[in-house]
This record gives C-alpha cells, structure tokens and sequence, in this order.
C-alpha cells in the first residue's frame, strides 16, 4: 500500500517529476521479497523533497525480528548519493548467511548494525566510494560446533587469543587450539 500527501513537483526544474518530488508517503505491506531479502509486516514513511528521499523503516521484520533505521537516496545528483543505516538485535545469524548464499558455519543469535553512505553510477565507483561501518556481533556463537565465547573467555587472561587461534581450533579442535597455546 501506498498513501501520500503534499505531493508535488517542477516539470521547470527536470522533466522527470521524481527528481523534483516533494512529498510525505507511507508504504506498507505484508511482506516484500527480494533474491536477496525477505522482509515482512513493514511500515515506512517516505519525506521526498526535491528528488532526495529520507526513507524512515518505521516498522520491519527481517530475519523475524523487527529492525529499525533508514535510507537516504539521492538517486539524482550526480553522481548519486545513498547512505544506510539500520539495526536489527538477537536475529539468527544462519539465516543471514543463507541469504548471502554462504554456507550455515555460525549459529546462535546475532545483533547487526550498519552505517555506510556511498556514492557513483557504476559498481566500481559505488565500492571505491563506501564509507561506514558494519557490525555483527552475538553471544553464545558457535563457529561449526564451537562455542567461540567459551573459547574466547578461557584466554581473555592472556590477551593472546588470535584469528590463528580460531583456525586452528577449527580444523584440528581442541589439539590444534593447544599446539597454537601449547597447553
């Protein structure tokens, strides 16, 4: 569904009227899927002015939990300018990588954060201009049948706990963690 109010735009300034949109819309639907994201019970509300859309997710469910946060769109400037940020707490963290078409190696529940703006026409314009931030992390995680909070916890004391350890643990278990320690 979509409502709108205080609609307007300038055919003088460009001929398409969503590059001199000004309006305040609301979207809603039961859900909304992509190849990529499945969202469901969403409520946004949309302030267009002059072409610049501030895209606020009032209400969403992703992954079955609700998040919050929004969109900036400047689609015509030149180059184009976009800017993400959005927040989803104790989300399963498989189904995340299921849909990023990643094998399921991490379970448990996560909290994701991300804040990033970029800009440009094209893919490698788009990536050489990302600017942010992005955070997942979660307790009681465990990577392939390990629990990484247990581990990390047995060595916080020695503040030497590494990604080598990690790899280790996880190809050779608890032996390659104690040759990586040696104990």
């Amino acid at each position: 569904n979509l409502r709108g109010a205080k609609i307007n735009y300038n055919s003088a300034i460009d001929s398409n009227p969503f590059a001199s949109l000004s309006a305040n819309l609301e979207i809603s639907s039961p859900n909304i899927e992509t190849s990529f994201v499945a969202l469901n019970d969403i409520f946004y509300t949309v302030e267009a002015r002059e072409g610049i859309y501030d895209i606020n997710l009032e209400k969403d469910q992703l992954f079955g939990k609700e998040g919050n946060g929004n969109i900036i769109l400047n689609p015509f400037n030149d180059p184009p300018e976009y800017g993400i940020n959005y927040q989803i707490e104790k989300f399963p963290v498989h189904q995340l990588l299921t849909r990023l078409g990643s094998p399921e190696f991490i379970e448990g529940f996560g909290d994701f954060e991300i804040n990033l703006t970029f800009k440009g026409n094209d893919q490698i314009s788009i990536i050489s201009s990302l600017n942010g931030n992005m955070e997942l992390k979660g307790d009681n995680l465990k990577l392939d049948g390990v629990n990484l909070d247990e581990l990390v916890s047995d060595f916080e004391r020695s503040q030497r706990f590494t990604l080598f350890d990690v790899s280790a643990m996880a190809l050779a278990g608890p032996a390659g963690l104690a040759v990586t320690k040696g104990s």
